[in-house]
């Protein structure tokens, strides 16, 4: 889990949509229908059992792939906090990269919709430039990202009005 600071709080906790998940799933649905079909209509009367048992293999491969897939949507997540954000990116089962920036390092932030679709049912990808060496950090299929831009935005503002309250007085 994420170690979060003294006095930070997570604010919002931004995911893909829902959208990009089910395009991933309808694939192997379709990688696993399309092999059933064929043997049915193809080879329907000469069914071997070692054309079931490859076709077995291949549905348990597939299996696999989709446990994969959900893992990357479900543990893919950026975490809003007051201080900072927290890009989390898992990359298979075992491997995770988490990634952190802090606000007040936000120098631009852009948002890209990409199509029709993506702005009928509200999905997008934001762009985060930093002054750090990590210079871009990118959320990709986000849920509603003209939202999380306004609160990445607002948030930054606090951020940098404290940070100037805090120079000021010292």
């Amino acid at each position: 889990m994420i170690q979060l600071e003294s006095k930070e709080v997570i604010i919002y906790t931004a995911r893909k949509h829902w959208f990009i998940f089910l395009i991933e799933i309808i694939f192997v649905l379709a990688a696993a229908v399309v092999p059933a079909l064929i043997i049915y209509f193809v080879l329907e009367t000469g069914i071997t059992n070692l054309i079931i048992f490859l076709y077995l293999i291949w549905l348990l491969i597939l299996w696999i792939v989709m446990t994969l897939i959900w893992t990357d949507y479900y543990l893919d997540v950026w975490y809003i906090t007051n201080q900072r954000i927290i890009d989390v990116e898992q990359r298979g089962l075992f491997n995770r990269k988490i990634s952190t920036f802090r606000l007040d390092m936000i120098q631009d932030t852009t948002i890209e919709v990409p199509g029709i679709l993506a702005t009928l049912i509200g999905y997008g990808d934001i762009h985060i430039q930093t002054a750090g060496q990590d210079e871009k950090f990118t959320l990709r299929g986000v849920n509603n990202p003209a939202r999380v831009n306004q609160i990445i935005t607002a948030e930054y503002s606090r951020a940098r009005d404290a940070l100037r309250e805090v120079r000021i007085a010292g």
